[in-house]
């Protein structure tokens, strides 16, 4: 069973993450994730693993580092 976020991205010192959903292109599936802007102009995209959610493990580190670094981060916490 897939476990749900537990924890806002606020919560984590991402004051300024914005929630999106919006279905794929290929096959309609419904994508929900945070957008942490950054300073920059590059993006990517984080995909947790299936027994997984959008805060497990080192997520926060990860999406930190990024947006440190100049990355938009769009973090997908449920499919």
């Amino acid at each position: 069973m897939r476990k749900l976020p537990t924890v806002a991205p606020g919560q984590l010192g991402f004051s300024t993450a914005k929630e999106l959903a919006f279905k794929s292109a290929e096959d309609g599936v419904l994508l929900r994730g945070w957008l942490v802007p950054s300073t920059g102009s590059r993006a990517i995209v984080l995909v947790h693993g299936i027994n997984s959610h959008a805060w497990d493990g080192h997520a926060p580190e990860v999406v930190r580092a990024y947006v440190d670094a100049g990355f938009h981060v769009l973090h997908i916490f449920c499919i």
